[in-house]
């Protein structure tokens, strides 16, 4: 067998080595030397007639830089842009499956169905199923089998109208679906609509991703399906509010959920033509003297293993962004659902609590992987308690759900109860304080308090209907970051929430936090972008550049705490600040602050006194920090909320920002701070 130095060169004739196996291999080529060398290597002749084939114009002068790479178990990726950098291109080059190829690189891959409704898709989710049912010993371990209050009766291709029927105690087999609704959703079950339903759903009356999860139910021999916009009475407040209080059981307890991945809406439908499937196959003649059948497909946003809950946030360009990624009610349907069937343009995937599957690779065992795969969350932490972990899982699937949208804006909570009441179970399960305050938990509130602007996305904005208290996130709209590692400083001394219905975890009217701490009085102004006057190293004037940012300060010390670089500014602090610089390697600037408003556009260009307080919640510990003796010390951080007087309630306060600050600040605030008792609403 020949190897040219093309491939050669770049390792990949370790794929031949069969006592070392092949590991992944990556390398660069052009078209050119790829061509020059198809005329006596068996590697690169099979690539240039495999994409003569499939490309059918002259990539040759398109193409300036191919990139080739291999790993083991996965077939050949090739994938280049053309010369204007702009139209990328990622294909797969393997053997069919059942077929053995004298070149180990091209592997034998899985064919992919050529469309969502095809045979051949359902056949495969039916595998995946079957394989789950009877080998995952996990995925069978629901604790519970709460039923929901309705389902639609799908009946069978012989039947031609679904129906909507009550549950009784008999055990029924059911699937669910998750789905984005859109602007416009017209069949609905109302009150006036109910008992028609309950007779007949016209099945060509459904829009069309409903009528789609109709199919797949009766082609998975399912009679049932549970559908939002179906089984709740829209119309009923009442209604909405028990069965959307019941979320997690009806996802946990479905068979599995249909997730329309790709539809933009109602109207979109789940079905559609693969774009992963085999484009195109060649025969090459191989060192046997046989004709070897190679196939190529394209194999952009290929599914991962452990695919984020935030898809979005990924950073991956090859990680498709689905617009059911976006809706903030599918981030609990697919955490709480058992199983997963994933519909979209490109293939059929699978995602159950064991394993994740999809057309394009091999089965993977997700079990105790402990990180955001959407189904592992809190899987490992049944397994294996840990609090911190626990913590910051919370806080990642929170952040993950302030990017969502929401159709009404008063389901901010609601949409996230299912997830609230499992964690509720996990707590209990540890004897840890289950209490759940609008989207914070009790045991862990210093922490959960320090939500704030995201340093890399959106900005917050409070809407004009009340939803949830100042003090939490649900009250704002944007995108929320946490600070970690937080320890308490404050004592709580009273919490509560008004729910606005039977689920102590969704929608609430009112709430309060009584907490004991430091307490220091501020006045708080903004800064205009602009030059401003400093000396560089050698003490030389000069300026720099400030974006406009909030400044604030104690009237008692009688300066700005706004300081952006101490060696800058070292004019404008006391000798004992000065000193605590000089002993921090060098002087390097540790005086830097985040300073974070809740909702920015109403504070003046001059101080005022509006009675704003900053109430110390909590210190962490970030990195070391090298002496002038050489001793290393942990960098202390504390947190701040800023509060300003309640326009609602006399005598309370309401959360108007967030400041993380490092020793020099904390030594700034923290003097003439007093310990109050403090009402936040």
């Amino acid at each position: 067998m020949v190897i040219c130095t093309v491939c050669g060169d770049h390792g990949l004739n370790v794929a031949y080595n069969v006592s070392r196996g092949y590991w992944h291999r990556q390398f660069s080529t052009t078209p050119a030397k790829l061509r020059k060398a198809a005329s006596s290597c068996d590697i690169c002749m099979a690539t240039t007639t495999v994409l003569d084939a499939y490309a059918g114009w002259d990539w040759d002068d398109e193409i300036t830089k191919m990139n080739f790479a291999s790993k083991p178990g996965v077939a050949m990726v090739l994938w280049w842009l053309d010369k204007n950098d702009k139209a990328e291109r990622n294909v797969q080059l393997y053997s069919p499956e059942g077929v053995k190829a004298p070149w180990p690189i091209f592997a034998p891959r899985h064919s992919i169905s050529s469309h969502g409704a095809s045979d051949d898709a359902f056949a495969i989710a039916k595998t995946y199923l079957f394989d789950c049912l009877t080998s995952h010993s996990v995925c069978k371990s629901n604790s519970t089998r709460q039923l929901p209050k309705r389902l639609v009766d799908v009946g069978s291709f012989s039947v031609a109208h679904p129906f909507l029927t009550e549950c009784s105690e008999q055990a029924y087999r059911y699937l669910a679906l998750s789905y984005c609704w859109g602007e416009e959703q017209r069949v609905t079950t109302t009150l006036q609509s109910f008992e028609e339903k309950q007779r007949k759903i016209d099945l060509s009356s459904l829009p069309r991703t409903l009528r789609d999860a109709v199919q797949i139910a009766r082609q998975m021999q399912v009679q049932y399906l549970w559908v939002d916009s179906l089984c709740i009475i829209q119309d009923d407040e009442n209604d909405w509010s028990v069965e959307s209080s019941h979320m997690r059981s009806i996802y946990q307890n479905a068979l599995f959920t249909i997730c329309a991945d790709a539809a933009q809406n109602v109207h979109s439908g789940i079905f559609s033509l693969h774009s992963l499937a085999c484009q195109s196959s060649s025969l090459v003649r191989g060192p046997d003297g046989q004709q070897h059948t190679i196939s190529i497909r394209n194999s952009k946003s290929f599914c991962k293993p452990g695919v984020t809950l935030d898809d979005s946030d990924t950073g991956n360009p090859n990680v498709q962004v689905y617009p059911l990624t976006r809706r903030a009610w599918a981030l609990q349907e697919r955490v709480l659902s058992t199983r997963i069937l994933h519909c979209n343009e490109r293939e059929i995937s699978w995602e159950c609590k064991e394993a994740f599957r999809c057309e394009c690779q091999e089965p993977t065992q997700t079990k105790n992987r402990g990180d955001l795969a959407s189904l592992q969350i809190f899987g490992a932490l049944y397994e294996r308690w840990d609090l911190l972990g626990f913590t910051q899982a919370w806080q990642k699937i929170v952040g993950s759900y302030t990017t969502r949208e929401l159709t009404r804006d008063m389901d901010r909570l609601p949409a996230l109860s299912g997830i609230a009441r499992l964690v509720q179970e996990l707590l209990l399960r540890h004897d840890v304080d289950d209490t759940y305050l609008a989207g914070l938990w009790r045991f862990n509130l210093a922490q959960d308090l320090t939500w704030h602007q995201s340093l890399w996305r959106s900005t917050l904005k409070r809407p004009p209907s009340y939803r949830a208290p100042s003090w939490s996130w649900a009250s704002v709209e944007g995108r929320i970051s946490f600070s970690y590692g937080v320890r308490s400083k404050v004592q709580i001394v009273n919490s509560y929430c008004a729910p606005a219905g039977p689920d102590p975890t969704g929608k609430i009217t009112g709430g309060s936090l009584t907490l004991r701490g430091l307490c220091i009085p501020i006045e708080m102004r903004i800064r205009p972008a602009g030059l401003l006057p400093c000396k560089n190293e050698n003490g030389e004037a000069t300026s720099y550049y400030c974006e406009e940012r909030h400044v604030i300060r104690n009237q008692t010390l009688a300066r700005s705490m706004q300081i952006q670089d101490h060696q800058a500014h070292r004019e404008n602090l006391s000798e004992a600040d000065k000193d605590f610089l000089d002993a921090i390697e060098g002087g390097t600037a540790y005086g830097n602050h985040d300073f974070f408003l809740d909702d920015n556009g109403y504070e003046p260009p001059q101080f005022v006194d509006k009675g704003y307080k900053c109430l110390l919640v909590g210190e962490s510990t970030s990195g070391n920090v090298r002496t002038a003796t050489g001793l290393q010390y942990g960098k202390l951080i504390s947190h701040w909320l800023i509060l300003k007087p309640s326009d609602r309630v006399s005598g309370t306060y309401e959360r108007l920002g967030y400041i993380s600050s490092n020793e020099v600040f904390r030594c700034y605030l923290r003097e003439g701070a007093q310990d109050h008792v403090i009402e936040l609403v």
